[in-house]
Parts: C-alpha cells; sequence; structure tokens
C-alpha cells in the first residue's frame, strides 16, 4: 500500500509539472496540491504549488503553500525568495523584510528588500539596498528600474532619468523600464518624448494598464 502511495504521488507530481510546461496553472494546482496532501514534507511540491496559485493570482494560497516550502527547506532554491514575494504583494512589508535577510544576498533580493524598505519609509537603508543591487549582475536591469522608480518617488528625476535610460538601453524589449521612463518624461514636460516612449511601451506591456492612461494624457496634451 505504501509503495502505492508513492507511486501515485510521483504521478501527481509528474503531472503538475507537465502541465506547468503547458501553462495550464488550474490544472497544475490541483495535482500538487493532492501531492501534498500524500507528502506534506516535500518543499519543492510547496514551492511549486506556491507558483501555480501565484501565476493564477491567488496570492493568499501562494504564500501559505510558499510558508511551508521555506520552512521545510530553507535551502531549496529560490522558495524563500519567493515567499518573500509573496508576501510583498500581501502589503506584509515587515514579515517579507524578515524573510529576505534569510535569503542568500544576490541582486533580486536586494531589490526585493529595497522594495520592502521604501514601503516601510525606510528610504535611506531602501537606497543602499537598490545601489548594492546595481552592483550585482544577476539582477542589474531589474534594480536600475527598480532604483529609478524609487529616485521619481523622491523628486530625483535627472537620476532617474540616467537609470532608466541604461535599463532601456541594455534591454530594448523592457516594456515596463520604458513606461518608468516614459513617466519621467512626462512629469518633466517632456511630452513629445513622453508620448513615443510610452507607444513603445504600451506595446510591450499592455497588461500595465496604467501605462495606456498616461499615454492617452500625454497625447492631449500634445
Amino acid at each position: 500500500m505504501f509503495l502505492y502511495m508513492l507511486l501515485v504521488a510521483a504521478g501527481l507530481f509528474e503531472d503538475g509539472v507537465r502541465l506547468s510546461g503547458e501553462g495550464r496553472w488550474a490544472e497544475a494546482r490541483m495535482k500538487f496540491a493532492a501531492f501534498v496532501r500524500v507528502e506534506p514534507g516535500n518543499a519543492l511540491a510547496w514551492k511549486a504549488l506556491g507558483v501555480s496559485a501565484g501565476k493564477l493570482g491567488d496570492t493568499v494560497e501562494a504564500e501559505e503553500a510558499l510558508r511551508q516550502g521555506c520552512r521545510i527547506d530553507p535551502k531549496l532554491e529560490d522558495v524563500c525568495y519567493y515567499h518573500a514575494r509573496s508576501l510583498y504583494t500581501l502589503n506584509r512589508f515587515e514579515a517579507a523584510l524578515a524573510v529576505l535577510k534569510k535569503v542568500e544576498r544576490r541582486g533580486r533580493s536586494l531589490v526585493a528588500m529595497g522594495q520592502a524598505l521604501e514601503a516601510l519609509g525606510r528610504e535611506a537603508e531602501a537606497e543602499a539596498a537598490f545601489r548594492e543591487a546595481l552592483r550585482r549582475p544577476d539582477a542589474v536591469d531589474e534594480a536600475r528600474l527598480r532604483m529609478g522608480v524609487f529616485l521619481f518617488r523622491a523628486g530625483r528625476m535627472e537620476e532617474a532619468e540616467r537609470l532608466l535610460s541604461e535599463a532601456v538601453k541594455g534591454r530594448p524589449d523592457f516594456g515596463e523600464a520604458m513606461g518608468e521612463l516614459g513617466r519621467v518624461y512626462y512629469q518633466t514636460g517632456r511630452i513629445a518624448e513622453a508620448v513615443q516612449m510610452l507607444g513603445k511601451a504600451a506595446g510591450l506591456r499592455p497588461d500595465l494598464e496604467w501605462i495606456p492612461l498616461l499615454l492617452e494624457r500625454a497625447r492631449r496634451r500634445l
């Protein structure tokens, strides 16, 4: 009976992985949820369940599953980082920061730390985290984007423009960075440049609703 249950569980996990690869996240989540009921001590399965739930927009379930995975095996690749990101999405910034302090200090974890610190109003610490992330090659474009947004919110437009321009130059498909650069242009009165940049961003990131809204506003001003 025990061997049979193991075989069933293995099949569930394999099916979940296959469905994930096909983008069938709802079905994958069901498979992973069934798997962890059989093997509740499997951190990889909890991580897979959390990722599937996150893809479906269920951040609460994602956080719960990723918390289990991080608790069981904190050294499992990305599981604690993903847990921290789910906490951030739920506006649980202190909790996200506490998890990130235990994660290896890589570029993207430092970016996430900067965002959590900014949300908590700890601007000096946030800037220090972003600047450290800029020195890490694994997430330099994301660091440029997030620190650019941080500088924009602080009213430091020239610095924001420089970083966002570097992000766009490094990745011409970086739609979100283009949108943020267009926002800087709009805020500083460079409306024609804003329209051009926001137009490109809208084509690349139609899911970011604020970009076409700002584009329309810029077109009216122009």
